[in-house]
């Protein structure tokens, strides 16, 4: 019987923010120029929406992605944002959902000013090339998911659902070493259960792989994402 690599837990982490903000990423990522606050606040009313823009601006290059949830989003962040902006912090509560038209226009407006775009076919196609070309050298499905993260950003493409993501990887090493046993589960890659005497160093191999993947997705870059090139 196969065991899951990553726990529930663990998938949840990987879609929405960390708890904690590391202090390089924070004065890396959520740093706003004059020409990105010029166009928060003239281009865009209300505290509440200019934050939420602002936040929106500065996660997709620092996770690859925009969480559902902004508010979860770590507090030191969500501060200097709106410090920069001076705006109340509290303000991004009133800022909407996905349902809501304001944010998924701003999402638009974000990509267009960075200069990403979202996973559609043909970088979906190339996506799925290179994770293949990478399992014929690497073994370690965790490793896969890490560079699949950092093959997006580079691309400046909008990571897919992580779900999708996992299914992809599965594939890949599937197609590299059809010999490989890979669970059909939508949630989790599998590896075959160790043998007796490895399973406690096993168990710790895949713990500090997960932590890895958690790390490695949440680090970018900045020389392939600043926003600077896109002006």
């Amino acid at each position: 019987m196969p065991t899951r690599l990553l726990t529930d837990v663990e998938l949840a982490q990987l879609t929405g923010y960390p708890s904690v903000i590391a202090a390089e990423d924070l004065t890396t990522f959520f740093r706003l120029d004059s020409q990105d606050r010029r166009w928060v606040l003239e281009d865009h009313r209300g505290p509440g929406k200019q934050l939420g823009l602002a936040l929106q601006l500065c996660t997709l290059p620092w996770l690859g992605f925009v969480p559902d949830d902004l508010t979860a989003a770590p507090a030191a962040a969500v501060g200097r944002l709106a410090d920069q902006l001076a705006v109340d912090p509290a303000a991004l509560a009133g800022y909407g959902g996905w349902k809501d038209r304001t944010r998924t226009e701003h999402l638009r407006e974000v990509l267009a000013r960075l200069g990403w775009s979202t996973a559609r076919a043909g970088a979906v196609k190339v996506l799925d090339d290179f994770l293949i070309a990478q399992a014929l050298e690497h073994d370690s499905p965790t490793l896969l998911l890490q560079l699949a993260g950092e093959h997006l950003r580079a691309e400046r493409v909008v990571r897919p659902a992580l779900r999708d993501l996992l299914r992809r990887v599965a594939a890949a090493r599937a197609q590299a070493d059809p010999r490989a046993s890979w669970g059909a589960g939508v949630t989790s890659i599998q590896l075959p259960l160790p043998r007796r005497d490895t399973e406690v160093s096993s168990r710790s191999t895949r713990c500090n792989a997960a932590a890895a993947v958690l790390s490695g997705l949440r680090r970018s870059t900045a020389l392939a994402t600043r926003r600077t090139e896109s002006g």
